[in-house]
């Protein structure tokens, strides 16, 4: 989050809140990160960034700066939030003798 605030000219332009709100609230624990945050990291590591999506096979969601680098990409993968199974679908076992 140093970096975006750092390079706040560039990044406050795609947020609605300032800056320094924006930087504040996502350095807590919880609270995540969006395109913004990943455009960074990879301006940060001068790496691409792909990221693929759960359920949609191999293919690419967004590629961050890859066009520009040589560097082997970065990979993120979204994954839907954890659903437990259902207890109607748990199958039940009874001892009885």
């Amino acid at each position: 989050m140093d970096y975006v605030l750092q390079n706040s000219d560039y990044y406050s332009q795609y947020i609605t809140e300032d800056i320094e709100t924006y930087v504040e609230r996502k350095r807590y624990l919880h609270v995540h990160g969006n395109h913004l945050e990943i455009q960074a990291l990879s301006e940060m590591y001068s790496r691409p960034i792909h990221i693929y999506s759960y359920g949609t096979g191999e293919s690419k969601m967004n590629v961050l700066q890859d066009e520009v680098l040589s560097y082997s990409p970065l990979s993120l993968c979204f994954l839907p939030p954890f659903q437990s199974p259902s207890t109607s679908s748990r199958r039940s076992t009874s001892l009885t003798r």
